[in-house]
């Protein structure tokens, strides 16, 4: 940003009062010649910079004007939506940040046959939930305004999957009990902990594995051995499916039921086998 002139001059003055050989340069009239002089370099200083302001601001707008609308962009525009504010006329930036306003905290943007799908949800990871009809109205319409003309862009906030498991553990009883608590106490639901700590881990849109859960609860000290008996998603009104290998959430993320793992896991003393 350009200085002012009084800030340029004030500058000067202070580089010449910094030099020995300039130290006769005593008089303190605005008319003095080397006073007048400084205030000339000082406003042809201000000019210049002003210029490179400019020239600054021309190129930004070119680069802003050349971005490549990949997926990538998608996600980072919706992201930045601002709940309640509009856009300058003919822009696709707001022109103030409020972080309060950006209600977005999770987007991911595919691509599918004549459109592009952009999953977004909001609230913390672990916690997600869909936007407000009213708020996803307002970012269907901010979308609309901002994506790459004649392109169909289908935004989406759904309730998370349902996702249930019922499991069964074989545990060393060196270290869990016959109710899968912790015999040092430091928690009474080990095996839970680790499947919402799996599920927290998956980034919004990410895929689960089954291979990978499996890995994740027989990391738990106290596991010997993980059984799956059941792992099924589905989502809406949709009937439960059984997840064989992987599941891609269709929300972009899952709602574990915690009420049908309890009633579904068991626990056996792996030195029992």
């Amino acid at each position: 940003m350009a200085r002012t002139v009084n800030e340029i001059q004030a500058a000067i003055v202070a580089e010449k009062n910094a030099r020995a050989e300039l130290a006769g340069l005593t008089s303190v009239s605005s008319t003095a010649i080397w006073v007048l002089w400084t205030w000339v370099i000082a406003t042809v200083f201000w000019i210049t910079e002003s210029y490179f302001d400019q020239h600054r601001a021309d190129v930004l707008a070119a680069l802003n004007s050349l971005k490549v609308m990949n997926l990538q962009w998608y996600v980072t525009k919706a992201k930045a939506f601002q709940y309640g504010y509009s856009l300058p006329s003919g822009g696709v930036d707001y022109a103030a940040v409020d972080a309060a306003a950006m209600i977005v905290t999770e987007a991911a943007a595919t691509e599918l046959p004549n459109q592009i799908r952009l999953k977004v949800a909001k609230g913390a990871a672990g916690a997600l939930v869909p936007l407000a009809s009213g708020e996803l109205i307002a970012f269907t319409a901010y979308i609309n305004r901002v994506k790459a003309a004649g392109v169909r862009v289908n935004c989406t906030s759904g309730v998370g999957d349902d996702l249930q498991a019922g499991l069964t553990i074989y545990y060393d009883a060196l270290a869990i009990a016959a109710d899968g608590s912790r015999i040092d106490g430091t928690s009474a639901t080990p095996v839970l902990d680790a499947v919402n700590a799996f599920l927290a881990a998956i980034p919004f849109n990410g895929v689960i594995v089954v291979n990978k859960l499996v890995a994740a609860l027989s990391a738990v000290e106290g596991v010997q051995l993980v059984k799956i008996n059941s792992l099924q998603a589905k989502y809406g009104g949709l009937p439960y499916t059984d997840v064989v290998d992987q599941y891609l959430p269709d929300a972009g993320y899952c709602n574990f039921d915690v009420a049908f793992f309890n009633a579904n896991i068991s626990y056996v003393d792996y030195a029992t086998l």
